[in-house]
Order: structure tokens, then C-alpha cells, then sequence
């Protein structure tokens, strides 16, 4: 059986850098011109606000803020300064000593925003700590819910718990099915790691359809086809995904997936008839490891 090594073999992708998104949410703060902004508040989104355009002096402000007291709408605009910066671990802290404070407005968003800060560090299990507190308070519904389990199942893969993972994956699946793509293409790949390839099969076509065109989903969709021994439909796969992809991540995994094909097929015809043209790509499938 030829041997085609493929990236992704860890059971979930790096925390950062991602060829997925990192959920941060956003500052849970009264939207401007409400008649309930208290003068917090209004701190609060003037600080917000002062992160998109110059994180450090953001940071700044927020120091100064909490040397007065200012409560878990400093913390959170220092943790969204640190964030902007990529200082991901001070973000973390951030968040969540903001999530500690007495009084926090959402303390389920912002253990949410901590632990998306975690893991983008690379702190996996600080990560889940901090995504536990968050459903813990029972707060969360709907899309929110979902989405804190889909960040707890990327959480626990990092560390290898692939039992939790599905479990808080079938859970974000619940919430989100009709909306997420992201949830199905974790579960995909999650599945043909767990070597459920009809179940991956099924969920990366979700995948496919609530999100066309995506370098990710073409990127596992051909993983999963090699899993099943359809080389051609990997390799095609693999090629949507390094057109759709540009210079991205996917698109560049991708790449080196079909280079990788082409050359063992290449091998395998010279192997069999050293006088033989070269082949196309190969038809004996390959085997993921």
C-alpha cells in the first residue's frame, strides 16, 4: 500500500496560528446612543473603540482605568488590547480576572473571550478551564451555546480527549447545524481521525454546502476522499483547494498534497516499467497516517 503523509495529524488544528477562525466575543456593552449607558459603560466602548486603532495606548488607558477601580470594563478592554498586540496569554489573564470581578456585566463572555485567548497562546488546557466556567454559569443559548462547545471540543482535542471533543462537538452540532460550517468541518476530520469515514463523508458535505468555495473544507474533503482510497476525487479536491485558497494555509497544505501524489505515482509506474512514460496521478490509493 503506497504511503501518502498528510499534515493535520494531531486531532485538532494548532491552536494559532489556525487555518480556522478564533470565536473572540465581542465587548457585551449597550450599543451607542442608548439612553441606559451608564458612564462605564461609556468608558468602556470609547475604550473598545481606541483598540482598533492603537492597541498600546488602549492598553494604556486600561492600566490607568484599573488603577482606579475600573471594574471588569477595564479588564476587558486591557485583555482586548493585549489581544489586538497577539500577547494572547495577557489577554487571557485579562479576561478572565475580568470575568472574577464582582459585578461583571457578562462574565459568560468574557470566560468566553478568555479562553479563546488561551487557546490562541497555546494553552489548551487553560483554554477548556476557562470555557468550562463559561457553560458552567448557564447562561449561554442558542448559536452562543453551540459555540461554546464547538471552542471547548477545539479545547479538548488539543489534548488529545478525543471522547470530549466529540461529545461537545455533537453538542455545538445541536445548536448550530443549520448555520455553522465550522462545526461540520471539525467533525469531519474528527470522524476520519476516530476512522468514521461515512460519518465524515456526511459531515463535510454540510460543510460544503453552508460554506461553497471554502480552501478548508476542499482541504479535508480531500483528505477524507484519500481515506477512502478515491485518490482522483482527493486529488481534485486538493486542487479546488489550492485555486480557491490562494496563498493561504489550506491551499498550501493542499499544494504539497497533490506534489506528494504525483511524485509516489511517478515512483510506482517507474518501479513497474523503468521504460515507461511518466503516469498520471496515481490510481493505487493511498493511505493516510
Amino acid at each position: 500500500m503506497l504511503i501518502l503523509p498528510l499534515l493535520l495529524q494531531a486531532a485538532t488544528p494548532a491552536p494559532a496560528p489556525v487555518n480556522v477562525p478564533i470565536n473572540v466575543p465581542p465587548p457585551q456593552t449597550p450599543p451607542p446612543g442608548s439612553s441606559l449607558l451608564s458612564p462605564a459603560e461609556t468608558r468602556a466602548l470609547a475604550c473598545q473603540d481606541l483598540v482598533a486603532s492603537d492597541p498600546d495606548a488602549a492598553i494604556a488607558e486600561a492600566q490607568s482605568w484599573i488603577a482606579v477601580n475600573g471594574g471588569a470594563f477595564a479588564l476587558q478592554c486591557l485583555g482586548s488590547g493585549y489581544f489586538a498586540k497577539g500577547a494572547y496569554a495577557d489577554a487571557a489573564r485579562a479576561f478572565a480576572d475580568a470575568a472574577r470581578t464582582t459585578g461583571a456585566h457578562d462574565p459568560a463572555s468574557l470566560w468566553m473571550q478568555a479562553g479563546n485567548a488561551a487557546l490562541a497562546a497555546g494553552d489548551a488546557a487553560g483554554a477548556r478551564s476557562h470555557f468550562d466556567a463559561a457553560l458552567a454559569l448557564g447562561h449561554l443559548s442558542g448559536r452562543a451555546l453551540g459555540e461554546a462547545h464547538l471552542d471547548r471540543a477545539r479545547a479538548a482535542l488539543a489534548l488529545g480527549d478525543m471522547a470530549a471533543g466529540r461529545a461537545d462537538l455533537d453538542a455545538a452540532i445541536a445548536q448550530t447545524s443549520r448555520t455553522d460550517p465550522l462545526v461540520w468541518l471539525l467533525s469531519a476530520t474528527l470522524a476520519r481521525r476516530q476512522g468514521d469515514l461515512a460519518r465524515a463523508a456526511n459531515d463535510i458535505a454540510q460543510a460544503a454546502v453552508l460554506s461553497p468555495q471554502n480552501p478548508d473544507i476542499a482541504l479535508e474533503t480531500g483528505n477524507i476522499a484519500a481515506a477512502r482510497n478515491d485518490v482522483p476525487a482527493a486529488i481534485q479536491a486538493w486542487r479546488d483547494a489550492s485555486n480557491w485558497g490562494g496563498a493561504g494555509h489550506a491551499a498550501s497544505v493542499a499544494r504539497a498534497h497533490i506534489l506528494e501524489a504525483e511524485a509516489i505515482a511517478r515512483d510506482a509506474a517507474g518501479a513497474a516499467n523503468p521504460a515507461a512514460p511518466a503516469a498520471q496521478p496515481a490510481t493505487t490509493p493511498p493511505q493516510l497516517r
